[in-house]
Order: structure tokens, then sequence, then C-alpha cells
């Protein structure tokens, strides 16, 4: 849903700082800071959030933006700080703080990051995007790549990776290489940068990725050149051949998402692409718009992290609920609800089985007044 909007989007009365950035941008940006964003000061009483990356992976990290000139503080614990205002600034709400670090360690971020800089810039395998390639290895801690028919679980991992596989590498035995480490390629996130001979989640091939969008190196300095400037090129004009208006054409339509998504920031995603469609339609509109506080992406982390059990709500039942309501105005004609953010309430503990009334309530008909998202003159109002 990667749209032109040239909506003002406002959260509870004031204008929210980025909206509307394509998805490279933002997961580059993304996938440069929140490994060093997982050592802010919100994480020293939310611990419970950061339970894969280390310290010395976070200061590692951290060490690597300021040597590359993109952090200004000279502390571990400011650099930190500054890398979470970097993503406050690149639009990401503060609803989505507490999930850097399991979004960053569980490499969905450095994922999406690289595998649509392939997509979009339509590299070959042989290109080595960024230095970066993808096979099996011996083992999560050694990360050396081995030949496939080597290790019997990774010969059985791929044989099954068609019906459990994500598409999105790391997954099965397939694993991220950073081809640049020093002593010889390895697996990303155990890995060494070439520049600082230090093992900081590669921070030379996340900054070749956002370089790969600003169009200079490490993602700050001089202007591309050659090889990585022709691939600049291409990866710029694949994300503008994908970007949309946001017209639907009269195809009745319901957008739903968490208010705190941190792989697919909100004010990218469905605000930028309602306010784009409330733009070029007006109020005839057939689309409606449900945001869903404490939702995020990863339904499934609710089960893997046990802090997001109590912070977060199964954002799939109001898809289901939608898609209910969107069941009955084809059959009936029965009237969709208008675009609203929907209230819920996380468990009080771990344990706590969900209450629909009380956690997850349904989305009202008729909202209350302080809940309806409105657009008017072309903003999008959300209501706090």
């Amino acid at each position: 849903m990667q749209v032109q909007s040239t909506s003002t989007i406002q959260r509870g009365g004031t204008a929210v700082v980025a909206k509307g950035k394509p998805l490279y941008d933002y997961t580059t940006l993304a996938a440069l800071y929140q490994g060093c964003a997982a050592g802010a000061a919100v994480y020293a009483t939310n611990a419970i959030m950061n339970p894969n990356l280390s310290p010395s992976q976070i200061t590692n990290r951290c060490a690597g933006l300021k040597a590359k000139g993109l952090l200004t503080a000279t502390t571990q614990q400011a650099q930190s700080d500054e890398a979470l205002q970097k993503l406050h600034e690149a639009g990401y709400e503060a609803d989505s703080d507490l999930l850097h670090s399991t979004h960053f360690s569980t490499y969905a971020t450095p994922a999406v990051a690289l595998t649509y800089a392939n997509a979009y810039a339509r590299a070959s395998v042989q290109d080595n995007l960024c230095d970066y390639s993808f096979a099996v290895v011996d083992s999560q801690s050694s990360g050396m790549p081995v030949a496939l028919g080597s290790v019997a679980a990774n010969a059985n991992g791929l044989a099954q990776i068609f019906g459990i596989g994500s598409g999105v590498p790391p997954t099965g035995p397939i694993e991220i290489i950073n081809n640049k480490d020093p002593r010889g390629p390895h697996r990303d996130q155990v890995s060494e940068s070439a520049s600082t001979v230090a093992t900081d989640l590669n921070i030379d091939g996340a900054a070749c990725l956002r370089g790969l969008w600003t169009g200079t190196v490490d993602g700050s300095g001089a202007a591309l050149s050659g090889t990585l400037l022709a691939q600049s090129n291409a990866l710029k004009s694949g994300v503008q051949q994908v970007l949309r208006t946001g017209r639907v054409h009269g195809i009745p339509t319901i957008l739903v998402q968490g208010r705190s998504d941190a792989l697919v920031p909100i004010n990218h995603a469905s605000r930028a692409y309602y306010g784009a469609n409330q733009m070029a339609e007006g109020v005839n509109s057939p689309v409606v718009y449900y945001e869903v506080t404490n939702g995020q992406h990863f339904d499934f982390f609710i089960s893997l992290f046990a802090g997001y059990q109590t912070r977060f709500i199964p954002l799939h039942r109001y898809v289901i609920e939608s898609l209910d309501f969107m069941y009955a105005h084809l059959k009936t004609g029965a009237a969709i609800p208008p675009s609203q953010v929907v209230r819920t309430t996380p468990r009080t503990s771990g344990n706590n089985l969900i209450s629909k009334s009380q956690n997850v309530p349904d989305i009202p008909a008729t909202p209350a007044a302080a809940d309806q998202i409105t657009f008017s003159n072309g903003t999008l109002n959300i209501p706090e």
C-alpha cells in the first residue's frame, strides 16, 4: 500500500512528523537504527521487551552508527536515545517504541530491507547487493555457510519450506549471509563488519542498503558512483513503479491496522492510504478505516515473547470481524460501520484469557464522537 499522498495527517489535533514514505525508505532507516534504539531509556523499565540483543551488540551497533556520522551522541545511552528519536522523526509512533528490539533481533526489519532491495532493483542473485547473499550454515552460533547436503536437517528443512516458509529469509535453513565479514562469509546476525571489525550486526550492510535510497555512501556521506549508483537508480525506479494513487474505483474496501505497528508504521501505511483515497475520491469513497489501539504487526509474537502478552492484543480478531462486515454488505446491503479508532485493553497478565467485552470489544456500528476518524479540507483527523 505505497501511495503518493498529499493529505495532512493529524493525531489528536497535532500533525504527524512524517507520512506517506515508501516502504524501502522507512524500512532501511529502521534497519539502521533499531538495533541501537534497543538500548534506549524506555527499555530500562521494560527489559522483557528486549530479550535477544546483548549489551555488547547494542553498544557496537551504536558505535558503528557514530563512526559513520549517523549519530552525534557520545555515550551508548545517549546514542540509543538518539536512535529512537530518529525513528520518531521518520514517522514511527511512540506506541511502537517497545517493539523495535524484537523486530530487529528476529530479523523482521533487516530481512524486509534486503529482500525488497533486491526486488525493487530487480537484482540477480549474482549481484550480491550490498555484499549480502543467502545460504545454509553449519549452526546458528558459528554461522559459516556449508553445502546443503552436509547437514541432514538443512535438506529436510529446505524440503518443507514450500509449506512453512514466509518467503523472506531467514526462513527454514536459509540464512542471510554477510559476504564481507573479515573472517570470511558468516550468518549476518553473528558476523563482523569490515569497517569496524566488531560484531555489530553488520552495520556496513545496513548502511549500504540505506545508501541505495539516499544516493550516498553509508547513507550519509559522499555521492554514490559506479555499480552502487546504477543499483540505486534501478531500485528507485522500481519503487516509483509500485506507487499508487489510493483510488479504489467504487470497490467497497475496509482497512484494518494496529496503531502500534512497528514493521509497517501506520503513518506510512493505512493512514496515508486512507488520506490519499479521500483526496482522490472524496465523500463518496467506499473506503472505511479501523485503527486498533494496542495492535501491532505480528500476532504470533504475542505467544512468542512474554512481554507482548500484557501490552498488545491479537489484531486478527478485527480482520475477521471486518470480513464479516464486508460479507454482510455484499450479501444483503448492510451498512459497514464508519471509520473509527477501536479502543482495546491488553491483558493484565500473560496468563489471562482474552475477554471479548473487556479486551477486544466489537467494532461499534455507531462510534462515539471521540473515536470517529474524519477527513476534511485535505486533513485526515485521527483521535488520540
